[in-house]
Formats: C-alpha cells, sequence, structure tokens
C-alpha cells in the first residue's frame, strides 16, 4: 500500500505528509483545503514519466484538453505550487512507501523562448533567448520527470513544447503503480462506462459488478456493449421493464456506481483514485456501494483513496465492515495558521468519535 506520503509544491500542497495509510482512505476537509489536489499528486506520482497521466489531470479539471501547444503547457504550469519563470525552475516532489519500497518522483518546467513571443501567448514576463528545433518551431517550454526507488536508480524524461508541435518520447519506463484516477462528474460522459466494462469482463469481474447493479434495481437482468444506428459502440442495460436501454438513459447515481464497481477492477493491485465518492448517490445506496467496495477491495487487492464533503457517506462506511481500525483512515485536512495540515484518525477511533460522542469529523 502507499504509505508514508510527502507531496511538495503540487497545487496548494507544499510539505503535506500523510502517515498511516490503510486499505480504504477518506479524505476529508473544507472547500479548497486540496482533497481534489492530493488525489491528483498522488496519481501522477504512482505513473512516472508519464505525460499521458499528466493529460489526464488537464481534463480533470477542466473536462476538456485544448489543442494548442502553448494552451496545454499553460495549463500544466498551474500544477506547481510556486509559478515558474525565466529565472527559476519549480518542481514536484512526491515520496512514498510501497510495499516496503521507498519512491521518489519529480516533476518540473522551464519556460525557454523570449520575452516577446511569451509575452503573447502567457500572461508572464519571460526573457530566455529563443531556442528553434529542426522544424523551425520555437521552444515554448521544456517538462521534466525524473524517478528513483530503492531499487531503482534516477531515470530522467524531458518532453518538450514547440509553437508547432510536440517533443514527446516513449516513457522509458512501464507504470510501475496500476492506478485510476474518477472525477467526480465524469459519469455524465455519453461513452460512460464502456473502457470500464471492457476490463471488467477481461478480469472475469463484470458479473459481480452487475451483481451491485441488481441491488439498486432489481429489474436489471444485464449489462453489454451493442452498436447504436451510427456504429458508434455504447453500453447497454438489459431491463425487465424497460427493454434494452442506453446506460446513459438511467440516473446519475446508478451510472456512477456501475463506473465506480468496474473501474475497480482495471486498478487490481494498484491503487483507485475516487473524487467526491458520494456524488449522485442517494444516501441508502451509499451503503450498499460501501459494503461491496469493501468485499472487492479485497478480492482485487485494491487501495483506495476517496474525498468526500458527506456526513452521510462516513456513516455508510462506519456502518460496514470498513470501519475495522485495519481497513479504515480517514485524514481530515485543514488550515491552521495559513497552513495546511493533516490528522489522520483510524476506523476505530473515528467510530467512537462519530458514534459515541456525536461530533461531525468533516472539519
Amino acid at each position: 500500500m502507499l504509505d508514508d506520503i510527502t507531496i511538495i509544491g503540487f497545487r496548494g500542497l507544499d510539505g503535506l505528509h500523510l502517515q498511516g495509510t490503510s486499505k480504504y482512505n477518506l479524505i476529508v476537509g473544507p472547500n479548497n483545503s486540496g482533497k481534489s489536489s492530493l488525489l491528483e499528486s498522488l496519481f501522477l506520482h504512482c505513473s512516472p514519466l508519464s505525460f499521458k497521466v499528466s493529460l489526464a489531470l488537464i481534463s480533470f479539471r477542466s473536462g476538456d484538453i485544448k489543442g494548442s501547444q502553448h494552451s496545454i503547457f499553460e495549463q500544466l504550469g498551474w500544477f506547481f505550487t510556486k509559478k515558474p519563470d525565466a529565472s527559476d525552475t519549480p518542481d514536484i516532489r512526491t515520496e512514498s512507501v510501497w510495499k516496503d519500497i521507498r519512491r521518489k518522483t519529480n516533476l518540473s518546467i522551464r519556460y525557454e523562448a523570449d520575452g516577446e513571443i511569451l509575452e503573447k501567448l502567457f500572461p508572464v514576463k519571460i526573457t530566455q533567448p529563443v531556442r528553434q528545433s529542426q522544424s523551425e518551431g520555437i521552444r515554448i517550454g521544456t517538462i521534466y520527470f525524473s524517478f528513483c526507488s530503492d531499487k531503482q536508480e534516477e531515470i530522467t524524461q524531458q518532453y518538450g513544447f514547440f509553437t508547432d508541435h510536440f517533443e514527446i518520447p516513449p516513457p522509458k519506463i512501464k507504470t510501475d503503480i496500476n492506478a485510476l484516477l474518477l472525477g467526480s462528474h465524469i459519469h455524465r460522459d455519453n461513452d460512460v462506462g464502456i473502457k470500464e466494462y471492457d476490463s471488467s469482463v477481461k478480469r472475469g469481474y463484470d458479473k459481480k459488478c452487475l451483481e451491485l447493479m441488481q441491488k439498486i434495481d432489481p429489474d436489471i437482468e444485464d449489462i453489454s456493449i451493442l452498436l447504436t444506428a451510427d456504429g458508434t459502440p455504447q453500453l447497454f442495460v438489459s431491463h425487465k421493464k424497460l427493454g434494452r436501454t442506453p446506460l446513459g438513459n438511467f440516473g446519475d447515481g446508478i451510472k456512477r456506481m456501475y463506473l465506480i464497481a468496474a473501474s475497480m477492477t482495471a486498478c487490481e493491485g494498484g491503487v483507485f483514485f475516487i473524487d467526491e465518492l458520494e456524488n449522485a448517490i442517494h444516501s441508502e445506496a451509499l451503503r450498499t456501494l460501501a459494503d461491496w467496495i469493501s468485499q472487492a477491495a479485497e478480492e482485487l487487492d485494491v487501495q483506495i483513496f476517496a474525498t468526500t464533503h458527506s456526513l452521510e457517506c462516513i456513516d455508510a462506511l462506519l456502518g460496514s465492515n470498513l470501519s475495522e481500525s485495519d481497513k479504515l483512515s480517514l485524514f481530515k485536512l485543514r488550515f491552521k495558521n495559513d497552513r495546511l495540515s493533516c490528522k489522520m484518525i483510524a476506523g476505530n477511533m473515528l467510530k467512537d468519535i462519530r458514534y459515541e460522542l456525536g461530533q461531525d469529523v468533516r472539519w
């Protein structure tokens, strides 16, 4: 499991330390305290040297990736607590222990075009000399990745951004921690569930995902991928009353629960990050989902980090067997004297605080 985590320089997280993680980790705190940023930074940490993951984090916030090179480079610059300029190369450093192996990742960024060019591209003044590639495009800047661990010497990789192209070499190593980040509103996408369904079938877990759906709606008989009239693949639900109906026609709660369940299979042996676990899911269904997640996490060997704003969500988790001290940890983020702090509460203590003392553990 990921544990003993330190994050420096990612968005508003600068010097955050988490220790005492469990199989299931719940992140709470006020708005803008860094809950989503924590998930993003760990997702990036699980996939060293992966530019694809960096792009995924852009879409995680904005829902879309703008195609121009300078626009993407600008959005990547907002990952950093300290904004880059010509005189400095800020970086993001993350350390953790994964399966008893200490690992370190680093991401840094540098503007490299001249001030006149970049003044038109970014709201930042830069005074670096113009550097050109073979295609005569002006180099806007460079992203640098590095990764090392107790069993891996440092590996570095860089990605160049030019006014007319990218320089994105293939990763030098494969992602060593199988990880997935699920956004709070991803269930609203039109093609929801297709990749996740495919993953569940490949791992022989599709029937158990179906069983979760049937606990919410007993009239659901099956789920499959069919082609629409224009040949586009889409996920369909066989329903006793509605017939064969696109999953997109069902409520957000059903779609999100299925997406969470099927996505877990893609994280087998790794880590699953869920932003706003309770989003779109009724309080009565949260307990059902918590019980299902608990069993699936054991069978698939998946560690979970999830954010929530909901006290009902916390109570649902405490009502399941996740409340055992060795399975559940709650991390409370809050600002104290203008500095972000993190307090860990283990499952048994969390249960006492919530049920014996009646305290709201979110703040």
